[in-house]
């Protein structure tokens, strides 16, 4: 079993909600594509011993349910009008139906995972919701103590992304029938992927174009949003006007954010924020040690490459 199963799993949400307003919005939310790679590490977790059984498509399929959710209120938060080429839900119908029906979609994943039987599930399921719920409302020391803002971004990374992907080989493990310690290893992997894959995306933001991003450029420069490119940048250029003005929230047109995301663009804070991303994917490398040779791990192994190569 595989994504193809997932997909069909994830249809038939939109296919059973109970009113048509409702279905409308959750399968434009739903059908928007995507890498589906929460999907795809939940079910590999699964398959470390034997292939992937259905218990582990609802378990993938929750998880994607999950992130869909949180897209949702990511973009409901940050204004933002624009998903993977796609208008958002709150662009399309208003804030209200969107952030309805990303809660309709919390409990469907809770009740995805709790029709399992298994009250470790949605114990996991719980405690990636808190983490990333708290990691929302981080709030980040003055850009002058670059030390701590450092900190606090990587603390709201692990919180925010890679605990849903801890969340996916978790679970998976679990329905897989791992050992302890290879749930363990799984989690760390889990954990270190996520957090390379968050640093990529902040990268891309900068240094991506809107066509691979399918969302404008500089969108977290533009929210005053800090991250580890402009984390970097502003380590060695400390008062550049354009990047501390955006981050102070001093000012948001689109000529400064044109200025600061050329001025990164130009340093050298890219490629320290990618070797930085490809430190936690070795890291997420060793974790794999742990578990037996095979297709599963292989197929984990060089999803560390594409996290860190990846260009959108």
């Amino acid at each position: 079993m595989g994504l193809d199963q997932v997909d069909d799993y994830l249809s038939s949400v939109w296919e059973e909600t109970p009113n048509p307003a409702l279905s409308q919005l959750v399968r434009h939310i739903l059908a928007a594509g995507g890498k589906k790679l929460r999907p795809l590490l939940t079910l590999l977790s699964a398959s470390v011993h034997t292939p992937a059984d259905s218990r582990a498509v609802r378990v993938a399929a929750a998880i994607e349910i999950l992130h869909a959710a949180t897209l949702i209120h990511d973009d409901v938060i940050d204004h933002a009008y624009v998903r993977r080429g796609v208008p958002t839900a709150n662009s399309v119908w208003s804030n209200t139906l969107a952030v309805l029906s990303g809660d309709y979609l919390f409990a469907k994943c809770s009740h995805v995972l709790a029709e399992l039987g298994d009250p470790a599930l949605v114990r996991m399921l719980a405690r990636t919701v808190m983490c990333m719920v708290a990691s929302e409302t981080t709030q980040f020391s003055d850009i002058e103590h670059m030390d701590a803002v450092e900190d606090e971004y990587y603390r709201k990374v692990q919180g925010k992304t890679a605990s849903l992907f801890e969340l996916c080989c978790d679970g998976g493990g679990l329905v897989g029938g791992v050992s302890t310690e290879e749930q363990e290893a799984l989690r760390s992997y889990g954990e270190a992927l996520g957090t390379a894959f968050q640093i990529v995306d902040d990268i891309l933001d900068i240094a991506g174009t809107e066509e691979e991003l399918g969302k404008p450029v500089g969108g977290d420069l533009r929210e005053g949003t800090v991250t580890l490119p402009s984390i970097v940048f502003l380590r060695q250029n400390p008062a550049h006007p354009a990047v501390t003005a955006l981050l102070k929230q001093e000012a948001a047109d689109e000529d400064t954010v044109r200025e600061a995301v050329e001025a990164i663009r130009q340093s050298d804070a890219i490629e320290a924020a990618y070797a930085k991303a490809r430190e936690f994917g070795e890291q997420a490398r060793a974790a794999l040690a742990a578990l037996p040779s095979g297709d599963s791990r292989d197929s984990l192994d060089m999803l560390i490459d594409y996290v860190v190569e990846r260009r959108q």
